[in-house]
């Protein structure tokens, strides 16, 4: 492990002063360190373990038809819950309105009577006056 541990240090090490050497453009610094460069091109040349780490296909697709298959029915199932979320409203705006026509016909019908008696009470009042 500690063997492991010093490798990583090592070729850490290279490729820190391969990046110096580089930046100040000393070429001999640069042909010094072998193992730098040696380093530096076995990681240009490696491929990363995530691409070498594959999903079988069967897998794949019967995720991708089940997530499918999932989602339409959420999606059917939210298109039913609004239609009826619909209904229950347009239903409630009717009897909604149906009450405020009705009291507007009542209250109409209240200050109809009000202005009947008032005329008529006003009507009483000039007669006792005369």
């Amino acid at each position: 492990m500690e063997a492991a541990a010093a490798l990583r240090e090592a070729r850490i090490d290279a490729l820190r002063r391969l990046r110096r050497a580089e930046e100040a453009n000393d070429t001999r610094a640069i042909q010094e360190n072998a193992f730098g460069r040696a380093v530096k091109e076995s990681f240009r040349k490696s491929t990363p373990v995530s691409d070498s780490i594959t999903l079988q296909p069967t897998v794949l697709n019967t995720l991708e038809t089940d997530l499918a298959g999932l989602m339409e029915r959420v999606i059917a199932e939210d298109d039913a819950a609004q239609a009826k979320e619909f209904v229950r409203l347009a239903n409630k705006v009717q009897r909604v309105r149906a009450n405020h026509d009705s009291q507007d016909d009542a209250e109409a019908q209240a200050t109809a009577q009000l202005v009947a008696e008032v005329g008529a009470d006003s009507d009483d009042d000039e007669e006792d006056d005369a």
